[in-house]
């Protein structure tokens, strides 16, 4: 779907994943858990345990094996 200039939505645009299995190697979820983990700790660094505690839940959704 494009807005009103043409331009794709960010969570619009198509997967590539879903068309191209060269990428299939690419350990995204594995990159998202330790991005949110790290990502974590800096809220909490910064006094935020609110969402310091959502990435955790982030790093730990990633961490499961997909429709399990």
């Amino acid at each position: 779907m494009q807005n009103h200039q043409g331009q794709v939505g960010v969570g619009e645009r198509a997967n590539p994943r879903r068309h191209d299995r060269s990428t299939a190697d690419f350990p995204v979820r594995e990159y998202v858990g330790a991005m949110a983990a790290e990502l974590a700790q800096m809220a909490r660094w910064d006094g935020d345990e609110h969402l310091g505690e959502l990435l955790d839940a982030a790093a730990e959704a990633a961490s499961r094996v997909p429709g399990k």
